[in-house]
């Protein structure tokens, strides 16, 4: 090594006069004085011993250092760029409001809790996102009166592309033996009084496809839809109802899948 080879030269250069056993020493005499040639062998001494220190140092190993370095890298390139990738598509859900509901028959037997129903909603569907387009491959419209599910269909699937709105028609017919109980029975009997009928809910049970740029998901079911606290008017024999009041729709972040921490 270099460094082995120049240490008589340091040796040399660090290396203390002291005077023979046989000379006389002079209290008067004077240091000599270090040479520019000494101090010059002394820098590239430091010099070297640096250098060769640094080889040292970071010499590597083995050739498994290269390689982890290389997978860590491109692990945390992919990492990096899903992130920046999500951060700029950021899908916003799904809008989804109901426009318009209507009631033609709601009978709730007394003597063997049979309701009798003809129900039909309208229902707007909004994609409000620029590059993401959303493949509906299943829909199921459920119906609920009082936290009991009387009614239930399945609407055609379709595609839906970017910032488009979507009109759905969902219509229940037919009866269904539910359980109120006296409260609800009794709240049952006012709301047919008046002619609205308050606690009527829709949800919504999908199961869709998700296209990101040129990037296609795999089917997952998002969260519940639920079109709740609807006040539905009862249109009997022709006579005018008052008007429906649109009503928007919740649910938890649409493209996330309901069944992921099942």
């Amino acid at each position: 090594m270099q460094l082995q080879k120049s240490m008589p030269l340091c040796a040399l250069v660090f290396a203390r006069k002291t005077p023979r056993k046989d000379q006389p020493i002079n209290k008067h005499t004077q240091k000599p004085s270090i040479s520019k040639a000494t101090n010059k062998n002394k820098k590239k001494c430091y010099t070297i011993f640096h250098q060769t220190l640094i080889t040292m140092c970071f010499r590597p190993r083995c050739s498994f250092c290269y390689i982890f370095i290389t997978i860590y890298t491109l692990m945390f390139m992919f990492i990096l760029s899903m992130i920046i990738f999500w951060i700029i598509i950021s899908p916003s859900s799904v809008k989804f409001h109901v426009t318009d509901a209507s009631l033609t028959q709601f009978n709730l037997t007394s003597n063997n809790n049979t309701l009798y129903y003809n129900f039909k909603v309208n229902v707007t569907v909004r994609n409000p996102n620029s590059n993401v387009i959303v493949y509906y491959r299943r829909i199921t419209a459920i119906a609920w009166y009082k936290d009991n599910a009387f009614g239930g269909v399945s609407l055609t699937p379709f595609d839906q592309g970017h910032k488009n709105t979507t009109f759905l028609q969902a219509v229940f017919v037919g009866q269904r033996v539910i359980r109120l109980k006296a409260k609800q029975l009794g709240e049952y009997k006012e709301e047919a009084n008046v002619g609205i009928h308050k606690d009527l809910a829709v949800d919504f049970d999908l199961r869709i496809r998700a296209k990101y740029a040129r990037f296609k998901s795999s089917r997952f079911n998002p969260p519940f839809v639920q079109c709740r606290r609807l006040k539905v008017p009862l249109i009997l024999n022709g006579k005018s109802a008052p008007p429906f009041t649109v009503t928007r729709c919740s649910s938890a972040y649409f493209f996330s899948d309901r069944d992921a921490d099942a």
